[in-house]
């Protein structure tokens, strides 16, 4: 069950696979205005700060030109 959510469903990685299954996602369900991030941690709080902030640094920049505005363009 893990290893199937891990594959589908959740967006597990490195920086650069993050930002390549939100590229994907993005692509397939036709955009998206906002990405909500959540993680656990109660034994290490610590893991869920970086994280984020991983989420923030390395994988945002990557994906900031997935703005959702091409779409409404497209409709328009």
């Amino acid at each position: 069950m893990v290893d199937y959510m891990m594959e589908h469903i959740w967006i597990v990685g490195d920086p650069e696979e993050c930002a390549a299954r939100i590229r994907a996602l993005y692509e397939q369900v036709g955009g998206f205005g906002h990405l909500l991030a959540i993680t656990q941690d109660s034994d290490d709080p610590a893991w869920e700060i970086e994280c984020l902030q991983l989420l923030q640094e390395e994988v945002g920049p990557r994906v900031a030109d997935l703005t959702g505005q091409e779409r409404l363009h497209a409709t328009v």
